[in-house]
């Protein structure tokens, strides 16, 4: 997947505010209110937490988020990829890159 490029994302854009609340509302359509554990806007900006995009062109193909608990540990959050891109490779992709940041 050579064609996408996968940057820091500090959550101004329009295209990645609404991927997250796309994200939310499909969570909240199909599971149970006390199995929600997506993370929405406000709480992927506290500092605990990376949020990296993935681009096809100006496309955004996805969205992931790494969220710390101490030096050690660490928990991947508000995982999307963007209907138009599903099933391109573009999830694997986003959570290679996490799993490398976060063992860096």
């Amino acid at each position: 997947m050579t064609d996408l490029r996968i940057l820091l994302d500090d959550l101004s854009g329009s295209a990645t505010v609404a991927l997250i609340a796309h994200h939310l509302a499909g969570m909240h359509a199909q599971t149970p209110v006390e199995s929600v554990h997506a993370l929405g806007i406000d709480e992927l900006r506290h500092p605990d937490v990376t949020v990296w995009s993935a681009w096809r062109s100006d496309s955004l193909a996805g969205v992931g988020a790494l969220k710390r608990f101490g030096d050690a540990d660490g928990e991947i959050k508000s995982m999307r990829v963007a209907d138009a891109h599903l099933g391109a490779g573009v999830g694997r992709a986003l959570v290679r890159h996490i799993v490398a940041e976060a063992r860096a």
